[in-house]
């Protein structure tokens, strides 16, 4: 299986996680994980850059782009830029990988 996905750039669990996701959309991380037989926390490694592939999609709250927006809207583009690094540095800090 490993060969097969690898041209495809897929590790096993991800395939299983585009699998679960195709049977039952909005399937939360823990439900994933325990599907593809992952822990919780490596299951935000194996959904690491499959929205950026365009493989998976999450949708937006409406709501939550509102406040957003206001929350951001003092800041320039290079600050938002540097806020968002800024708080992905911060969140790999307390990944269990750190």
């Amino acid at each position: 299986m490993d060969a097969a996905l690898r041209p495809l750039e897929l590790a096993v669990p991800q395939y299983a996680c585009l699998e679960l996701l195709g049977q039952r959309p909005g399937l939360s991380n823990a439900e994933l994980a325990r599907g593809a037989f992952v822990t919780r926390q490596s299951m935000n490694g194996v959904l690491r850059g499959l929205p950026e592939r365009g493989l998976v999609t999450r949708p937006a709250s409406v709501a939550v782009r509102a406040v957003e927006r206001r929350m951001l809207t003092p800041l320039t583009s290079a600050e938002q830029r540097r806020l968002h690094g800024d708080l992905a540095a911060c969140a790999a800090a307390l990944s269990p990988e750190s």
